[in-house]
């Protein structure tokens, strides 16, 4: 079934678009919301509808088809709901993979003053370390990490370590992996790591142990 967040999403939808959501199991949404899309082309409820169905798409590992979906979101929603579907777009062109598409759209979402920013400023980093560039996907992680990075704090310094490690700054890959330990300890990225980059940490004893 589709996560219960995807449709926390789309609480303000349209009447007409909450009727379609109710009568279709999540399994069976994709060809009524490409109706409902085609027949309200060019609005806001078309919009969501694409929205919607770049998820579903996400969710399917249809990746193209989702990049697709979420740019005609774009191209259909007023400013301030356009950078939300920007940002999933070029999270939708990684997973092609296609890095350069992706760089462009999260640009498009970093250049503005969003709650995106960060996130798109992570997926810039990954994107130019899919194309072969990890020098400079280094430099955009540092400068993120170094500020307060919100929710994708703990993402980037998991990737900054690693690919610390792969450039041979082990300094750097120790620092990040003992940072995100400490501010995040309850992330599942801190918990699928050890300071040295091995694997998981040994859980530590209870008080009641001996």
């Amino acid at each position: 079934m589709l996560p219960i967040a995807l449709f926390a999403a789309f609480l303000a939808v349209s009447a007409p678009l909450e009727r379609v959501l109710e009568q279709w199991p999540a399994d069976s949404l994709l060809a009524p919301l490409r109706r409902y899309e085609h027949l309200h082309r060019r609005s806001a409820q078309a919009a969501e509808a694409s929205m919607m169905l770049g998820h579903l798409h996400m969710a399917r590992a249809e990746y193209r088809l989702a990049a697709d979906a979420f740019g005609r979101a774009a191209a259909g929603f007023d400013p301030p709901h356009k950078d939300e579907a920007l940002y999933w777009t070029g999270i939708a062109w990684l997973g092609v993979p296609d890095a350069r598409r992706a760089r462009a759209k999260l640009q498009e979402v970093e250049s503005d003053a969003t709650p995106r920013r960060n996130d798109a400023t992570l997926g810039i980093a990954i994107a130019w370390s899919l194309e072969g560039h990890p020098d400079r996907a280094l430099k955009i992680l540092t400068r993120l990490v170094a500020k307060n990075p919100g929710e994708s704090g703990p993402a980037a310094l998991e990737r900054l370590a690693a690919l610390a490690d792969r450039s041979g700054g082990r300094d750097v890959a120790r620092r990040a992996r003992e940072r995100l330990l400490r501010d995040y300890p309850r992330s599942f990225e801190a918990q699928g790591v050890g300071l040295d980059g091995e694997g998981p940490r040994a859980p530590s004893p209870s008080r009641s142990e001996p």
